[in-house]
């Protein structure tokens, strides 16, 4: 496991200070077949920009420390129909407390209490058993929503 945190010492800021990449940035490409962790920015080869998926990056509310970004909403989308969905939870509850973070070395999800709630409802309804994808919204940098 590599740690990816916002912090001087972790691999990107090495990679970037050390003029081995032209930027801190990173991606994960996510695949039921493995997948791939991208240094320095995003491979396009496995991220190709299409009018149904555009490559936008999370606004960081921090310098140093955890990733954490502002979230705009969380939507379901059922895997049969297409259909998506919002857990209808107002951006302020998700970014209460120390707010939301992006997590690359943990499989585990922390919601509060009344996310957890809607979610298993939504999830429920929506994948009959199924499968669903999960859209996470987040302010992207370009100031509109980004999908990540």
């Amino acid at each position: 496991m590599t740690g990816m945190s916002a912090k001087h010492d972790t691999l990107p800021f090495v990679l970037y200070k050390n003029k081995i990449t032209k930027t801190r940035s990173f991606s994960m490409c996510f695949h039921k077949e493995g997948g791939v962790l991208t240094l320095g920015g995003y491979n396009p080869q496995y991220h190709l920009p299409t009018p149904a998926v555009n490559i936008q990056y999370a606004k960081l509310l921090q310098s140093s420390g955890w990733y954490t970004v502002r979230l705009v909403d969380i939507m379901m989308k059922d895997a049969k129909s297409g259909r998506r969905e919002s857990l209808g939870v107002a951006s302020s509850v998700y970014n209460s407390g120390r707010g939301v973070i992006i997590d690359s070395g943990t499989t585990d999800t922390y919601l509060p209490k009344e996310v957890t709630m809607k979610w298993n409802r939504l999830f429920s309804r929506m994948t009959n058993g199924k499968r669903a994808v999960l859209f996470i919204l987040t302010s992207s940098r370009r100031g509109g929503r980004g999908r990540e």
